[in-house]
Parts: structure tokens; C-alpha cells; sequence
């Protein structure tokens, strides 16, 4: 519970080889047997890691019942915990979905809903870094989406879970490819609707995937940048430093060393100074909000992704619905919502709606400030 707003959650715990482990679940978004990351301490004093955070409990030894709270949100979050005999979540099934995009082989499960196909189709593309099935914050689109009666694939991203390939050396052609091979895929099937394929998530590669198919007839863009990637990187660090107090100075020297990795990654210039200025940046307390270099490898991950979004933007006909959070220091609703508008606009696109969500941050979290 948090500011009178309540929200169910189940735990359900087991000792397993000496050790005591379990899943939670959280029905109102749609998070069903989702392991708890950590679980510290003894009875009847415990400490759980969920996806809000770290809580720590303390387990009545009258009632069984466990309240704690996490205190680093502001306000804080509680958790209320009674015991009651399991039950279990009404759960839709997924069923094994596989497709290739040259040499990769992607895995995934397709959501269906519970009535009589075929069903329009949605294909949830994963935002940056290791996700997957099992990641939850990707993972519930799957369920919401079938509930809507919207088939839903959800997939490993290549290097993920059981899916091949390397997504720390894929470009954005590589990324967008694989959304390619799962449209064509889904377009083959008899239960789905062929013409009435959308694609969501993925920020700077939904649009890309669309503008090479005519396949994909709609767009959900949840916290889709309308920047470059050097851009948004830059927001990223000035944002995060100003949500946190940094000084004008502070905020300044990390925009600056920002800018320079750029340049090194983009054009080669003064790569050798920049790697040997990380070792001694690791101290400034603004290091923690940039990503320090220290050899051609970190610079590599910035070339395999630079992009402008806006010449595909700006031939973007098709519906779209963009989401942002109002309080987003990565992709942060004053340097992208207008661009994204104008873009459109350009491309003389007359269904699209862009909505900035009060109160939420990246994950569509609720934050105060």
C-alpha cells in the first residue's frame, strides 16, 4: 500500500533444500509465478527483493501474518501479507512460438485469447539490455494484450533464455529483422488476422520495423524516443543528475565527458585520453550516472546503435499511440513529445495520440516529486 492505493500481491514461499525461496504474484498487472530475487535474514526478521524493490518484514508469530515496508520510496511502500490457502491465478497459455531471422534462432510464446480466433496480433518488442520470457516488466504485455483479445508474441531476445545469437553485438538492423521474421511468422497462421498486425515497446525500433513492411498496419510506442541516440543518452545523464541533486557543476562535467565518448565512438577523436581519464573519473560522484570507457570495446556498443530516428519518423502514416511518463529521466517528455508530433506531422499522419501519463517514471512506475 502506498498513499491509500492498494495493490494485491501473493507470496508464495517453500523451504527447498535448506533454503527458503518462492514466487509472488501480482494480479493487476498480470505477473503470475514471478521469483522472488532475494530473500535475506531468519524468522520471524526477513528481507525480500521484489520487482518494488527491498522490503523488510517482520513475520508475526501469533498470526503468521508478515507486514515491512520499503524505505527508499517516498513515501514509503508497505506490505501486508496474511496467510490464506494458495489459490491459483487465472493464468492464459502460451504456446511455444519459434522463428528465424537468418543464422538467429528466436523463441517465444504466443498469447492467445480465450475466445474463437482469428485474432488481431501484437508482436512486444523488448526495450534495451538482457530481456526476455522471464522478465516481468516485458512479459506481462503478453497476458494484458490476450485479455484485450489481442494475440500477443513475447520472445527471447537473440542471446536471451533459449533464443541464439548475441544481442550485445546486434545493431539496430539486426534487432528490427528479428521483428520482421516474427510478423511474417505470425502472418502465416491461420489464427491470426493478417492485416491486422501491430507492434509495441522497442522505443527507436517499432517505427523502424514498420517502415520496412506493410505488414504492420498500427503502432503502440510506450516511451518511444523521437531523438538520436547520442540525444537521448545526454538527456539520460542530465535528467538523472538533476532528479538527484547534483550541483550545476557536477551535472556539467558528466555532460561534457558524455559528449566526448561520443565523439570518440562516432569519429575516433582522443580515444586514447578518454580511456585513460575513466580510471580517474571513478571517484567524481557523478561517475555512477555515465557510462565510463575504458577501451575500443565500450565504444563499440555506442556505433553499433547510432541512429536518428527522424527520417522514418517523418514517414510514419500509420495509427500510433505514443506513451510517456511524466517523470522519465531517460526519455524525458519535454525533449521528445514535440519532436515526435512534429515528425508526424511531417509525414501527414492524422491518426496518431500522444498521452504523457502524470505521475510515472521510465517503467510507467508511480513516483512522487
Amino acid at each position: 500500500m502506498r498513499l491509500g492505493s492498494v495493490q494485491t500481491v501473493m507470496l508464495d514461499l517453500a523451504v527447498q533444500d535448506g533454503k527458503l525461496g518462492g514466487t509472488f504474484d501480482v494480479p493487476e498487472l498480470e505477473i503470475v509465478g514471478e521469483p522472488i530475487k532475494e530473500i535475506g535474514g531468519e524468522v520471524p526478521n526477513l528481507t525480500l527483493r521484489l520487482t518494488y524493490g527491498l522490503f523488510t518484514m517482520h513475520v508475526s508469530p501469533e498470526s503468521g501474518e508478515m507486514t515491512g515496508e520499503n524505505k527508499r520510496w517516498n513515501p514509503p511502500l508497505t506490505l501486508h501479507v496474511k496467510r490464506k490457502e494458495k489459490r491459483q491465478t487465472a493464468h492464459l497459455p502460451h504456446e511455444d512460438f519459434r522463428f528465424n531471422n537468418g543464422r538467429a534462432t528466436l523463441v517465444g510464446s504466443l498469447v492467445k485469447p480465450v475466445s474463437k480466433g482469428p485474432y488481431p496480433a501484437i508482436v512486444i518488442i523488448h526495450g534495451s539490455g538482457e530481456q526476455g520470457r522471464n522478465i516481468s516488466y516485458y512479459s506481462v504485455w503478453g497476458e494484458f494484450f490476450a485479455r484485450q483479445g489481442v494475440a500477443a508474441l513475447i520472445y527471447d531476445k537473440r542471446g536471451v533464455g533459449q533464443s541464439t545469437g548475441d544481442h550485445e553485438r546486434a545493431t539496430f538492423d539486426d534487432l528490427a529483422g528479428d521483428v520482421l521474421a516474427a510478423v511474417a511468422a505470425l502472418k502465416k497462421r491461420s489464427d491470426i488476422k493478417a492485416r491486422q498486425i501491430g507492434i509495441s515497446q522497442g522505443g527507436w525500433l517499432a517505427p523502424l520495423v514498420a517502415s520496412r513492411t506493410d505488414d504492420v498496419t498500427y503502432l503502440i510506442l510506450n516511451v518511444g524516443p523521437a531523438v538520436t541516440v547520442r540525444e537521448q543518452e545526454l538527456h539520460r545523464v542530465e535528467y538523472s543528475l538533476r532528479a538527484d541533486e547534483f550541483s550545476e557543476e557536477d551535472i556539467q562535467q558528466a555532460l561534457a565527458y558524455t559528449r566526448r565518448v561520443f565523439a570518440a565512438a562516432y569519429s575516433g577523436e582522443s580515444k586514447e585520453e578518454l580511456f585513460a581519464e575513466a580510471e580517474q573519473l571513478k571517484s567524481r560522484k557523478w561517475a555512477a550516472h555515465v557510462e565510463l570507457v575504458s577501451s575500443d570495446t565500450d565504444l563499440e556498443g555506442w556505433r553499433l546503435i547510432r541512429y536518428d530516428p527522424s527520417a522514418v519518423l517523418k514517414k510514419t502514416t500509420i495509427p500510433l499511440l505514443a506513451l510517456f511518463g511524466e517523470f522519465d529521466v531517460l526519455v524525458p517528455p519535454k525533449e521528445n513529445v514535440d519532436r515526435l508530433r512534429a515528425y508526424l506531422s511531417d509525414a501527414g499522419n492524422d491518426d496518431f495520440t500522444i498521452r504523457v501519463i502524470p505521475g510515472v517514471g521510465h517503467n510507467m512506475e508511480r513516483l512522487e516529486r
